[in-house]
Order: C-alpha cells, then structure tokens, then sequence
C-alpha cells in the first residue's frame, strides 16, 4: 500500500471513529452547549478553539517533545519547516512555498532582524560563508507560548507575513506564581546528536505588588551529526568531504521581567531579554579551506580557515496593562521595545602550530635561562666544515670545495634552506638592525649569540633604553667588530603566522510602540470582542565590514628581537633610522608585528524604515451556529537610505561608480593618485544620490472568517486573508558592479501580496476530533533576480569601457499554492474506557505549488514546497500525570524532479556541465531528497513531587535520510555548502542524524 492510501485510509479510519463517536454521544443526548466549551487536556488539543491553519503550542507542550531549537518545535508538525543554512544553523521557516523573509518571525510581537533577502547579494557573498546572513532564533526555555499561522498573516504581523507567521510570547512570573507567591525550577539536559550539554534555571517571586522573574539558560554542543558520523574520514577537506565541519557551539539566554501592580487592574513591567550565540570551528568543507600538504621537514605550507560566528539579540522592554472597564476598552496594553540584534561572520585564515611556514624552526634554536642561544637539545652550537663540489665551466669533473658550517651539540648540520631558496637559510644580518625587545627579555643579564664572522659566541651587554614613542624599553646590540660588524645566527623565519582575517557584522536596531485594546459588548443576541490599536516603529540596518592582518602564533625570537625604520623609506641616505618594534629585524616594510586593520567598508547603504499600523478586528457569534472573525489592518512602509561621505562605512569605489552620475575621465594626463581620487569622488556622488530615493510602501489587510456548527459534532470554517511584503531595503538599493556579474538597483519595486482561500471540516467529540483544509495561496509580484542583458562598464581614465553581464530584482507575475492538511487525534478511551490516557493521532499535508518566471504561464515549481508528509502518533497520559509517553512515526514522500526548479540550468546546459554523471538537460534539481520513514519515540516520569525525568529516542530505526531543505541548502557554485555536482561526493555531510537520544531531568519547587 502506498503512503498516500494509507495516509487516506488511516484519515477516514479516525474520521469513521470520531463521527461514531460523535453521533453515539448525540443520541444519548449529551449535546454540547458550544457557548459553554469545557476543555479538557491541552488547549493546544481542543478541537473548538483551533483556528483554521492555526497551530498553538504551550510552554508545557515544548517541554514534554522536548524541544531545544526551532528543528525541534516543527519536527512532528506538517506543512511548516525550518530553513538550513550551513554553518549558520537555521534560518527562519518555510510554509506554503515561502521561506525566510517570507514568513514573519516575531518575539513578544517585536519582529525579529531579516536576511538580505536580495537573490544577487545571495549568490554573491551569502554563497562564500562570508555573512551570517540568517533569521536569529528564541531560546525555548523562554518560551510561553508559540503560534504558528499557515496562510497569509499580514493582519496580525504586517510586513512580511506572506505565507505564515511563527510567533513566540515569552514568559512572565504570572505563568510561575499561580499557587504560591515564590518558584524555582531547574533543568539539565544532553542530546547525543550534537553533543550539547544544557542547564537552565527559572526564578520567580512575588512581593506584595511587586514580582521578578529571572530565566538563565547554558548550552554548549557540537555541530549536527550527520548518519555515519563516526565512519568518515576527518582529514578529507574541501567540498568532498563527508563529516561535518567540526564546530564548538554555546549559546547562552538570560529573561528579567520585573512587575509592579498596585491595584487589580493596573500592571507596569520592565524586561530585559538577551541571548548570545557563539560559534566556532574549522570550515574543512569550504573551497577555500586550502590542501592541508607538508613539506619534507613536516612544515605546513598553507594556511586553515577557522570560523567565529555571533548571532546577538537584547531586548529592553517596557509595558503598561489596565484592565478597566471603560466605554472604550477591557484592557489596555501599551508597549515600548527597544532591540539590537547583531549576525557576525568572522573568519581568520592562518597555519596552525609550530611547524609552519612562518614560524618554523626545524633546529630548535632556542635562548636558555643564561641568556645563550642554544640548539633543541640545549646544546651550544659548534664551528665545522664540509666538503661539497662545485662544476666550473672549465672543468671536465666536478671540484671538491670546503666551506664553514655551523652544527649542533649532537654534530648535526644547522642548515634550514626551507623557504627562501637560499643554500643555508640562516639570516646573517648586521646588528645595527637588530635590537632586543626588554619589554619581553631580561636585558641585565646581556645576550649570547653564535658570530658567523669569527663562528664562535660573543656576549653582549645590553642597555635598556625608551622606544621613541615611549612605549617600552629597548636595547641595541653593540658589535664586537665595529668596522665590519658581526654577523648573528638568527632563526629564518618571521617567528609568526599571519593571520589575514574577515569580520562582517549585519545589525539591527529597533524601536517600536505598540496600543493594543479589547472590548466585549453585546449586541442584540450577538456577542463581540473587539480588538483594535496601532504600532509605530523604527527599524535601521547597515553593515560594517572590517578586514586586516595581524601575526598570531608568535615564536621567541618574534617576541626578542625587532628592527629599524628609515624615516624616509624612498631615500634612507635622507633619512634617520628608528627604533620600531612594529618591524621584523628580518622582514620588509609590507611585513608587521603589529598587524593592520583596513577602513571599515560596507556593500549596502543603511536604511531606516518607519513602520506604522493601525489595526481593528471584531471576533463575534450570531447564534450557536454562526460565528466570524473580521479583521482588518492599515501599513505604511516608509525606506529612508542615508549615506554621509567620510562618515558612512565606504561603498568599494568600483561597485557604483558611473551608475547614476556619469563618470567623465580628468584631461591630460593625471597622476594614479588624482584618477583614484576622482574616481572616488565619482563614486561617492553616486552613492549619495541612490541615498536620496526614498521609497513608500502601504498595504490594506485583511482576514474573514467564519464557523459553522450545523450539527453538535460538525463544524464547517471558512477563511479568506491576504498579506504582503513590502521589499527590504536590499532588494532595492543593492548595487555590485564587475565585469563578470553586475546588479543595478531597482528603485520601481512593487510589494508582493498573498490571497489565501481556505475551508475546514472538523468532526469533534472532544477532545477527539478530525480536520480536513483544503487551501490556496495566490501570490502576486514575486521579487526574483532577473538577467537584464550586456551593458558597458567604465575603467580607467581614458573613458574605456568593458561589457559586463547585468542583472536586477524584479517582480514576477504570479504564483500559486494548492494543498489539503489532515489533523486529527482520537481519545481511545471513548471507545473502551479502560484504555484511559491512551490516543492517536495523524496529520497529513499535501503541497503543490508552482510561478511564473516571466513566460506568461504558471508552470515553474517552487522549491520551498515540502513533499507529502504524514505524522502517526500513539499517546499515553496515566492518571494525575505521573507518567507520559509519545510515538511518532514520520512518513515523508520523496520529492519529484518534476517539483522542482534549477534557476541556473540553462548556463549548465550550455556549458555542458557534468552533474550526478550525466549532462544537465532540464531545470530538474539532480540532489533531492528520497522517501523515508523515522520512528521516535519520548516519555516522561515524575517519580517524586519536585522532579520530572524526560528521555527520547530519535530515528530509532536508524534510517540514512536526506530532508528536502538539506538537500535544496546544496549550492551550485561558491565555496560553502557544495559537493561534488559530477559524481556526488560530498552529499552524506548533508544527510540528517542517525540514532540519537535526549535526557532530561527537571526539579521544581
């Protein structure tokens, strides 16, 4: 039997049970009162206060899956997913067809920071690992509540919430407090598939009007495993490799909500919410991660590119509630909240250890305690010779020579020619550039050196005396020969590695009001709950990027001994020479041991955008058969890019000189400095007036929805919504121009808008149910990279130009998603009463959804719908709660070729590109994922009052499976997240966890 007729037959299996149930409990005459529910277990459970495409899940709820991170939180639900994205984790949520920019993310109703979402900057940079180009998450732990909404949402959220919205509200001490005025809660946890250690603690008192709520919460874990984790080779780097990149992951939350009430009906709070990610690690499976070769001596010869990413979020909170019952409002909420959030990407490329090419010391050449340089066994170095033989022009044979050597304690030949080709590699240069560093060596003992001039020791005495910027103390070494001077046996080496390193920081600052009230009234027989408020906010997003050297992994003689500098470089015979313990006493001036640090720079203008909405919604019932929910609600996007020469982090010159103002070249014949600072100039100019187009954006949304109860245990829901996207700052502003690939901005965006039609028929006895949607979502005015044609570049001064492939944001027409979502569950013991606490469950969710890419026709797949996916679930609650256990079978269709859509195929093609053995020759994504079925598995214990134990068991079958959002993470080119397009090698770093399993354990008082 196939998945989808089992799936069919499980449905109508529950639908037959619960409608026998149904009409059993008519017939006795136990009619439900649908003005009076009485709920029992779970609200997230109770079929009568589901919304259509509406998922509700507790505090509790995440406990008892327990949930750690967003993977978790959709691991069992249908229809929703998490995006991957690399060595970033995950990036916001896919539902119905959309994904990241295109479902909201909210915490505490203050929207979370965005991606640049511009499918240009994407391949460009997100492509090379070189941007934390993600949507922050939520620590769990805080989490009260989360509502997941599958259909257009703009009415709640605004902007942004085109296909769905995932929205967390936090904790307050309300939620601890409600039998005694004072808890304390703490929770520690493993799970095996990162190996991730946890431990949180919950605080919460109550003080005549005052109550505290603490929440501090410690992870540290690994990176993902993947299914054979253990097999893979760990030496195997660039994008063949098969083991993950190992990543040392912590993360750590802190939640404070302090709480005034002076009377019933007044509440003011502060809160303050701040969580900080760290992670770091080797990127073994980038591009470039370089070939990890040695030299004969062992010497590393290449440099590894290490990762240090931050993911930053505080939040300061203000809120004022009043429960008064007024002619204009039940309750009254107005809310301050001020937000920064900051997605670094940092990565520092250099050799590791002591062997390598800038701090290699194969002899061991060390100064002892006494102050003598002395070889790695602590033996002083001897004068010998050596024969070897030269071949003169004039001689038939070749000529033994003798020639002075300098050996070790143990007659081994000190000869280091590693690096620079010279036939001995020791530096032999003059003391007069040589000067000792006191700061770091105890210069009143004086020094011992190995002369090459007289090949024996000489000591010098050394005099401490200021640097000449008076940081620190120096000493110059005083030759013996003050004629000729000496010549000093010295390491090779710089006595350090450089460390060329990339920090890219995206940041969000947000300010936001919020006025939310309500007010029940009755008019006639109907009852009305009128919703209605405003918010206004203030968004602003810039990038800094900073780049630089600096030497890290510093060797003794790096630490001991610096050089000179000329105060004139071009004419030293001009000049005087300094003391600069910036300088190598072997280097150059392109060399440093103080390291540099570039301008900041940025590739995006920042942007401010003002946000304003009002809002109002009226939930109300005519009788007990008919009930709506109207909603409507006014946006008004406002973009204001800013951009101050000297003050804004600089745009690279190249990417927008000419585009608006055209670049004249200068007459005559310039200097490189005057063209550089007129191309410059010309440059800034430009980015000075795409700072100036401001745009506007407004949206009118809405939702209409009804319920019918034609009968006790039917009900019949209706939806009709809209939302929209007004586009981010990005996709208009964004401008790169090269002669391979160029991006023009797109000041004539339009906002992209959703229409979501649904209707649900829900059969209920609770708390058994079973619910059947059926949906469709038209989406409108797709922002999308679009190939515009071949345009000429200006360089040079001579008014040269070059052509250049340019591409732009633009909107396509339209697209559209159809699907139908089963969510069901049955209490086994309205069936036989002894199998009390037992029930099943099943879900289903079944997508389509296919776009116009400018052919006039919807036929192109959209790669962010999930194949079919069914839930099976067996659930057990003893009496008083004491014991719980849970079983989940997930069945997952495979994804069809025809699916799914390759955007760069017809390059491919053209090109003849090799990929999964064969020629590309349609727009079918190759690596997709196949069908598969895990099994989980969770309990719970409370064995004593105070504690509560947890254990899980994941993918207990051990099924090797790829998810589709794995899969489509895949990149064609760049250098992260690829594998070997011709024959696949690679893809298994890709696949999803093997056997694994939670702990938990959990004290409350």
């Amino acid at each position: 039997m196939s998945l989808f007729r089992f799936s069919i037959a499980a449905a109508g299996a529950l639908c037959l049970c619960v409608a026998t149930l149904a009409a059993q409990d008519d017939s006795e005459g136990n009619s439900q009162n649908l003005g009076q529910i009485n709920v029992t277990g779970n609200v997230e459970s109770d079929p009568l206060t589901k919304k259509v495409g509406e998922t509700k899940k507790s505090a509790k709820q995440l406990a008892k899956e327990q949930v750690s991170d967003s993977r978790d939180m959709v691991r069992h639900e249908t229809g929703v997913s998490v995006v991957e994205s690399g060595r970033f984790g995950a990036s916001g949520y896919s539902i119905r067809g959309v994904d990241e920019n295109r479902v909201d993310i909210s915490i505490d109703g203050l929207r979370q920071a965005e991606t640049l979402s511009s499918q240009g900057f994407k391949d460009l940079f997100e492509g090379y690992g070189n941007f934390n180009n993600t949507r922050n998450g939520v620590e769990v732990e805080n989490v009260r509540q989360v509502d997941i909404t599958k259909s257009a949402d703009s009415v709640k959220r605004g902007s942004g919430a085109l296909g769905g919205s995932v929205a967390f509200e936090t904790k307050d001490a309300r939620d601890y407090l409600t039998e005694k005025d004072w808890y304390y809660g703490f929770k520690r946890g493993y799970q095996s598939a990162d190996r991730q250690n946890w431990q949180s603690h919950a605080a919460a008192v109550r003080f005549k009007w005052f109550d505290l709520l603490a929440i501090h919460t410690d992870r540290e874990g690994h990176e993902l495993k993947n299914w054979g984790y253990k097999d893979y080779d760990p030496t195997v780097i660039r994008k063949v490799r098969e083991k993950p990149d190992p990543y040392r992951i912590y993360k750590k939350s802190t939640l404070v909500k302090f709480g005034f009430q002076p009377t019933d009906t007044d509440r003011f709070s502060l809160g303050y919410d701040k969580s900080n990610i760290k992670s770091e690690g080797i990127d073994w499976s980038n591009q470039f991660a370089l070939y990890n070769t040695q030299t004969p001596w062992g010497a590393l010869t290449n440099d590894i590119r290490h990762t240090n990413d931050r993911s930053e979020r505080k939040n300061y909170s203000f809120s004022y509630e009043n429960f008064d019952e007024t002619p204009l409002w039940d309750s009254l909420k107005f809310s301050y909240n001020k937000q920064h959030i900051k997605l670094k990407s940092r990565t520092d490329e250099y050799c590791e250890g002591d062997n390598c090419a800038g701090n290699s010391n194969p002899s061991g050449l060390h100064i002892n305690e006494d102050g003598k340089m002395v070889d790695k066994y602590g033996g002083e170095l001897q004068h010998s010779t050596e024969t070897y033989y030269e071949q003169p022009w004039w001689s038939p044979v070749p000529i033994p020579r003798t020639r002075d050597i300098v050996i070790d304690s143990r007659g081994n030949k000190v000869d280091d020619n590693a690096y620079q080709g010279y036939t001995n590699e020791l530096n032999t240069g003059g003391v007069s550039d040589i000067l000792v560093n006191c700061d770091n060596y105890n210069c009143s003992k004086g020094i011992d050196l190995f002369d090459t001039n007289t090949w024996s020791y000489q000591h010098y005495d050394l005099t401490p005396v200021p640097t000449p910027n008076g940081k620190g103390n120096y000493a110059v070494i005083n030759p013996k020969d003050s004629w000729n001077g000496d010549s000093l046996l010295l390491p090779s080496q710089y006595g350090f590695v450089d460390n060329n390193w990339k920090d890219r920081d995206l940041i969000t600052d947000t300010k936001q009001l919020n006025l939310d009230l309500t007010k029940d009234f009755t008019i006639k027989s109907s009852e009305h709950t009128l919703s209605y408020g405003g918010l206004f906010s203030k968004s602003d997003k810039r990038m800094v990027n900073r780049q630089g050297y600096e030497p890290t992994n510093k060797q003794w003689w790096a630490e001991t001994f610096f050089g000179v500098r000329n105060t004139n470089p071009d004419f030293p015979m001009l000049g005087t020479w300094y003391a600069d313990k910036c300088k190598l006493y072997n280097g150059n001036d392109y060399v440093s041991l103080c390291g540099h640090e570039d301008d900041s720079f940025s590739f995006l203008i920042p942007v401010e955008t003002k946000t304003g909405a009002l809002y109002v919604g009226d939930d109300f019932r005519i009788n007990d058969v008919l009930a709506f929910d109207l909603n409507y609600r006014y946006d008004k996007v406002k973009h204001n890019p800013s951009y101050t020469p000297g003050v804004t982090p600089k745009i690279p010159t190249d990417l927008f000189i000419g585009m608006f103002v055209p670049y004249t070249p200068l007459p005559g014949t310039p200097s490189n400095d005057e063209i550089k600072a007129h191309r410059d100039a010309n440059a800034e100019a430009n980015a000075v007036y795409l700072a100036s187009q401001k745009r506007k954006y407004s949206a009118n949304s809405y939702s209409l929805s009804t319920n019918i109860d034609p009968l006790d245990f039917f009900r019949i829901q209706l939806k009709y919504a809209n939302g929209f996207r007004a586009p981010t700052s990005d996709e208009i502003y964004f401008t790169f121009q090269h002669r391979d690939f160029s991006i023009y901005p797109n000041l004539d965006l339009k906002k992209e808008t959703a229409k979501t039609k649904e209707i649900a028929f829900t059969l209920h006895n609770s708390p058994s149910f079973v619910t059947l949607n059926l949906f469709q979502t038209d989406y409108r005015n797709f922002i999308d990279l679009q190939y515009k044609g071949e345009f000429q570049l200006p360089y040079g001064n001579g008014g040269s130009t070059m052509p250049t492939s340019v591409y732009q944001n633009v909107n396509r027409p339209k697209a559209r998603v159809r699907g139908i979502e089963i969510d069901s569950r049955l209490a086994l013991d309205q069936i036989w009463q002894p199998l009390q606490g037992f029930s099943i469950g099943y879900k289903l969710s079944i997508q389509k959804g296919r776009m116009d890419i400018g052919n006039g026709k919807i036929d192109t797949p959209m790669n962010a719908i999930q194949p079919r996916t069914a839930v099976y679930s067996v659930s057990y609650q003893s009496p008083g709660d004491k014991f719980g256990a849970d079983l989940f079978v997930t069945a997952v269709a495979a994804k069809k070729g025809d699916d799914t859509y390759n955007m760069y195929w017809y390059e491919q093609a053209r090109s003849g590109k090799i990929v999964n053995g064969k020629p590309v020759s349609n727009s079918e994504v190759e690596w997709r994922s196949g069908g598969y079925t895990t099994i989980d598995f969770v309990t719970y214990v409370k064995p004593i009052k105070y504690l509560t134990l947890r254990a899980g068991a994941y993918n207990i079958t051990n099924r090797k499976y790829i998810t589709w959002e794995s899969a489509r993470s895949i990149r064609p080119f760049g250098t992260s997240n690829l594998i070997d397009q011709e024959t696949g090698l690679g893809i298994n770093r890709f696949y999803s966890p093997g056997r694994n399993y939670k702990l938990t354990w959990e004290m409350q008082f």
